[in-house]
């Protein structure tokens, strides 16, 4: 039954409507773990993600990160004080991603990328083309049977286990193109693991989710110069804030080894 209801969501819903801003009628919960610094491999950050399905587009973004982000808001429009701002925001997880990915947004076969580095950037491209190999081998995750597929991407093996029970041809990240909805992926290093925990279907009388990324003041550019601004901020943080606010301010001072600390980005 549990399947059966799945496949009529997704034939009903998945290919009878125009690309606008549309409701989620699938939503997934991730938890991920990964290594943040190449030199700490053994030093593994948490992390939660949602991915939210529509008619023909879907959203991925962190739950902690937008938590603190509607949290900031709701009380700025109530005229908190930054210091009560950051005093709430103290009581929940807090996220060190920041990225959001939306699949076929703003329209079928673009997808846009936005990261927030002081500011927030917007990147635009086409939808990846993953070229994947199904092996011979199965998994249960999240009480789904699984299939397994390996393909390389941004400079990585990446090993999927998707379920073609679910015929959405969509995954955490910008993972995606295969027959079926991947509920497990992870890095042949090992250093980026996502796992499905949860999966839901948004009845009609839920609060609607709009497959549409926050109101913010975005930076557009390509994916090349988003990736060179991460390196900016993280190798000179000081004069990445002078370059984006046009301030001069003295950061805490940190160790050499904080210093040359090697960032393990998920896309190389």
């Amino acid at each position: 039954m549990r399947v059966l209801c799945l496949i009529l969501v997704v034939i009903c819903t998945f290919s009878l409507f125009a690309q606008t801003a549309e409701k989620a009628v699938l939503k997934c919960v991730y938890l991920e773990d990964y290594v943040r610094f190449l030199e700490e491999p053994d030093n593994r950050r948490q992390d939660e993600w949602v991915l939210e399905l529509g008619r023909n587009s879907s959203a991925f973004y962190g739950i902690w990160e937008r938590k603190q982000l509607q949290l900031r808001d709701s009380l700025s429009a109530q005229g908190a004080s930054l210091a009560e701002i950051q005093s709430a925001q103290a009581q929940h997880p807090r996220s060190h991603q920041y990225g959001e990915i939306y699949k076929n947004y703003p329209r079928r076969g673009k997808m846009t990328e936005i990261d927030k580095l002081i500011k927030f950037f917007l990147v635009e491209e086409d939808m990846p083309d993953l070229k994947w190999e199904i092996e011979d081998a199965e998994r249960e995750v999240a009480e789904y049977v699984c299939r397994k597929a390996v393909t390389s991407f941004g400079n990585r093996t990446w090993y999927a286990w998707f379920t073609p029970e679910i015929p959405i041809s969509d995954g955490p990240w910008k993972l995606c193109g295969l027959p079926g909805l991947i509920l497990e992926a992870e890095d042949s290093e090992g250093h980026y693991h996502f796992r499905c925990v949860e999966i839901q279907v948004v009845e009609e009388e839920d609060t609607p989710l709009w497959i549409q990324p926050l109101k913010q003041n975005y930076i557009r550019c390509s994916h090349s110069e988003l990736q060179k601004n991460r390196v900016e901020q993280h190798t000179d943080l000081n004069g990445f804030i002078r370059k984006m606010m046009g301030i001069t301010v003295q950061t805490l001072q940190t160790t050499p080894e904080v210093e040359n600390r090697v960032w393990n980005y998920i896309e190389r």
